[in-house]
This record gives C-alpha cells, sequence and structure tokens, in this order.
C-alpha cells in the first residue's frame, strides 16, 4: 500500500524509518498527532488517592493502555514488582482488555496484588486528574507507532520510564524527561527505582516533561 501512493504521513520518524528499511521510497512525512497540552494541566491531583486506596506515603506509578498482549503488560508488571522491592510504590493500571484476568492472577502470583489496582476503562475526562495523582509513568507497548498516552502523561508532568520501541522512541528524551529502555524486566525497574528514590532528578523530570510536552 505504502508503495502505491503519492506519499505517506506517520506520527513518528520510527515508523518512516520502518517503511524505508522495507524498501519503501515513496516520500514519508514524519507528523505526529497533537493534543490539547493545558487539558492535561487541570487535573485533581488529590482525585486518584481518594478514589483508589493508595498509602499515603507511596509513591504512584501509572500506566495506561489496552490490556493485550501486543502492549507488553505483563514485562510492566514482572518490572514493578521487582521495583516494589526496593522502593514503596503503588501501580495503577488504566485500560481493559483480554488479558485483564490474566494480569491480576499475576499480581497475585508476584506478590504484589495490594500494590496494584485495575481501574478499567475510564472517561476520557477523567484522565487529567489520573494523570496528575501520579508521581511517574511506565509504559513497556512494544507496538505503539507514537505513544500518545507518553505525550498525555509529559503534559501532566510526569517523566515515562518506557520500552523504546517504535514510535516511543520519538517521545522520551533519554535521561531528560524520562528513561528509554530494553524490554527488560530488570533494566525498567532500575529505573523505576533510580527514579522513585530520587526526589531532585524526580523533580527536573517532570518539569522537563511538562516543558517538552509543549
Amino acid at each position: 500500500v505504502a508503495r502505491s501512493v503519492d506519499a505517506v504521513i506517520t506520527p513518528s520518524t520510527a515508523l518512516a524509518d520502518y517503511l524505508r528499511s522495507r524498501r519503501v521510497s515513496t516520500p514519508i512525512h514524519p507528523i505526529p498527532n497533537g493534543i490539547n497540552v493545558e487539558e492535561f494541566r487541570t487535573g485533581d491531583p488529590a482525585y486518584l488517592r481518594r478514589a483508589i486506596d493508595i498509602p499515603p506515603k507511596s509513591k504512584v506509578v501509572l500506566t495506561c493502555s489496552r490490556l493485550g498482549a501486543e502492549k507488553n503488560v505483563e514485562t510492566l508488571l514482572r518490572a514493578f514488582a521487582e521495583a516494589r522491592k526496593t522502593v514503596d510504590a503503588f501501580l495503577v493500571v488504566v485500560g481493559d482488555g483480554p488479558l485483564r484476568g490474566h494480569l491480576e492472577d499475576l499480581a497475585k502470583a508476584l506478590g504484589v496484588e495490594s500494590s496494584v489496582h485495575f481501574t478499567g476503562s475510564v472517561p476520557p475526562d477523567k484522565m487529567p486528574h489520573l494523570y496528575a495523582g501520579a508521581d511517574m509513568f511506565l509504559f513497556a507497548s512494544l507496538t505503539d507507532t507514537q505513544g500518545l498516552v507518553v505525550v498525555e502523561a509529559k503534559a501532566a508532568g510526569l517523566p515515562a520510564v518506557a520500552v523504546g520501541a517504535l514510535g516511543v522512541k520519538d517521545m522520551v528524551s533519554h535521561c531528560e524527561d524520562g528513561f528509554l529502555c530494553n524490554n527488560d524486566v530488570g533494566e525498567l525497574a532500575a529505573r523505576v527505582v533510580e527514579l522513585l528514590n530520587d526526589p531532585d532528578r524526580l523533580a527536573a523530570m517532570k518539569a522537563a516533561a511538562m516543558g517538552n510536552a509543549s
């Protein structure tokens, strides 16, 4: 299809590079999808702790995605469980999908059931409140052509620890407003611990995330 048209628009340079690697010679123009940045800066930081029984001293890690195999949430959950051995953190999983039951069972098997909350689907107008109540964003998808939820998180001032796959690589400035990792449980967990254990760096990355989202 890409070879048969006059031009192709992609939402990220990573996807453009992928098409070129498949010998697509059609002119390709990466144009990311935008968001209303200000919409994600109006959330109520207290909303999440009111809605969910989160221990008052726990740092809040947020992730948002369809709960399907392509989103790699099992790896994310294992990484959180590993990080949880070192830091007092609580994971909020926003979204629904065919693997929800499996992931809930996995949380039990990993011993983090009491530190993980699955919200199911959340109306878009509530999302700014969820972002506002978190400390960082964790994302392990292997298939996102852009990773728009990462941009939403950054707009709300959340640094991201993410697998650097496809379009997500364009959305995170490594070591500035987050960390890009390999698809590796240990590396993801180490970056979560590094960020949550360093309040000064967390604050600096929060500011950089908000600035870079504009």
